[in-house]
């Protein structure tokens, strides 16, 4: 054997003993072409990346100017990206102007962004990442065009002073918790382009009174907190006749609206009538000369849907349970009925069943992050039992 080879041998099972018979062979493993070619400043602000395709990914700004405006081009190339985390916790920011050659925002871009109040998603943007907005809650106005097609979960998530929001018209689905914790948001629209909305998506909005759905197939996960303003919701779902948006809304005893009478406009006619009469009369020394004034009527006609009496259930796992039922005119009356206590999976019993899942409940909450919503314990059972 030679030299070079016993020494070759002798490292090899140097790495065998100290690395419990594991032999590594880093010179054998071909690492991953990097996305990223370069990085450097623009104009002493913009800290941005040159990806492999030519183009600039945005990774931060060292700016203390609160209105940022980020350029399309950096030494000719096109800013297509927002990378990840890149403006994340900067609470100087009030307004960002993006550039219209943007293509994604990546996850957690600007998350936690305290003092962000509107911000305009410029046509061309695809993708919008998980978390990218979440715990803005200074944010009240989001407007994207209708590029968008995929919304990650959390992305506007705890967004608490959000009160409008225009989706993608091509907007492919609604992920978890996308809204959850908005609870300023009063009214949304979800676009027919939408085929699914997932598990919390629009959870604990508190002022939230209507959601249209438009896809009447659009497949809403089952769950009575996937549309709620805590753990009921107290406003109105509105959809097609037949759809899975009126099973959704009858199957939790939520109210329910044809969303074509909703959006359905007032009309007005108007009708001008102009009539002038002229009557002459001669004779050989009176001539008389008679015109009536021009008159307009005005007719409006509104369109009015009476509103339908509506009864909910409200159930509180104490020692009652509340049935309230609205009537049209807004009386509400309130029956309560008694309960077993404990009786966390509704079986008519409170049993060692039930203290299994109050305790695997608690385990829960001592170890989730911070940063994830919390569920309710009826939530946890059903979701564990489905599992």
């Amino acid at each position: 054997m030679k030299k070079a080879d016993r020494i070759i041998s002798g490292f090899m099972a140097l790495s065998i003993a100290f690395l419990g018979g594991t032999v590594i062979l880093n010179r054998y493993i071909t690492p991953p072409a990097p996305a990223i070619a370069f990085s450097d400043t623009y104009n002493n602000d913009f800290m941005y990346v040159i990806k492999e395709d030519n183009t600039i990914g945005i990774t931060g700004c060292s700016t203390s100017d609160g209105n940022i405006i980020i350029p399309e081009e950096i030494n000719g190339m096109k800013v297509t990206s927002i990378e990840d985390n890149a403006f994340e916790n900067n609470s100087k920011i009030y307004s960002v102007k993006l550039p219209d050659t943007l293509v994604s925002i990546g996850k957690n871009a600007f998350s936690n962004c305290i003092e962000l109040i509107s911000i305009d998603i410029p046509d061309g943007v695809t993708t919008i990442g998980e978390s990218a907005f979440y715990y803005c809650n200074h944010l009240e106005e989001v407007t994207m065009s209708d590029s968008v097609q995929i919304i990650k979960k959390m992305a506007f998530g705890s967004c608490t002073n959000l009160k409008s929001v225009k989706l993608s018209e091509n907007l492919a689905s609604i992920e978890a918790a996308v809204f959850s914790d908005c609870h300023n948001l009063t009214s949304v629209s979800v676009p027919a382009s939408v085929q699914r909305i997932y598990w919390h998506a629009f959870f604990s909005c508190y002022n939230l009174r209507e959601i249209l759905i438009w896809n009447p197939d659009c497949e809403i996960y089952d769950n009575e907190v996937t549309i709620s303003n805590n753990s009921t919701y107290k406003g109105t779902i509105y959809g097609h006749y037949d759809s899975t948006a009126q099973a959704y809304a009858e199957k939790y005893h939520y109210s329910f609206d044809d969303v074509n009478e909703k959006t359905a406009t007032t009309t007005t006619t108007t009708t001008t009538t102009t009539t002038t009469t002229t009557t002459t009369t001669t004779t050989t020394t009176t001539t008389t000369t008679t015109t009536t004034t021009p008159t307009t009527t005005t007719t409006t006609i509104t369109n009015i849907t009476a509103q339908p009496t509506t009864t909910r259930v409200y159930v509180t796992y104490r020692t009652t349970t509340t049935r309230k039922t609205t009537s049209q005119n807004g009386n509400t009356t309130t029956t309560t009925i008694a309960v077993n206590i404990g009786d966390v999976n509704r079986d008519g019993m409170t049993d060692a069943v039930d203290a299994s899942i109050i305790l695997s409940y608690y385990s829960y909450l001592s170890t989730k992050p911070e940063n994830e919503p919390t569920i309710s314990i009826i939530e946890f059972q059903r979701i564990n039992s489905a599992d």
